[in-house]
């Protein structure tokens, strides 16, 4: 399965980049939830290993603030549901 990132930087569309000003949607979690999750018909196993998915391996790339900003808007609107539901 690809990275959540090869995912969400497809190059079909510039819509999927990372850099705000060129994404379809300027804010990270909307971003997150249309383009990577409903566009890529994303299921919660596949969510929980994009939320797991080590930054690190792209603190190379230049738009790592960019990438963290989506990284982090994933991790707090999938990851807190999760904690709910188990409860």
């Amino acid at each position: 399965m690809p990275s959540w990132w090869t995912i969400a930087t497809r190059p079909r569309t510039r819509t999927a980049n990372h850099d705000p000003e060129e994404r379809e949607y300027p804010d990270a979690a909307d971003q997150i939830r249309e383009v990577l999750i409903h566009t890529n018909y994303l299921s919660q196993k596949d969510v929980d290993i994009c939320v797991g998915f080590d930054l690190e391996t792209l603190v190379q790339n230049p738009g790592i603030a960019n990438i963290r900003e989506l990284h982090s808007a994933l991790v707090a609107n999938y990851t807190a549901h999760d904690a709910e539901v188990g409860a």
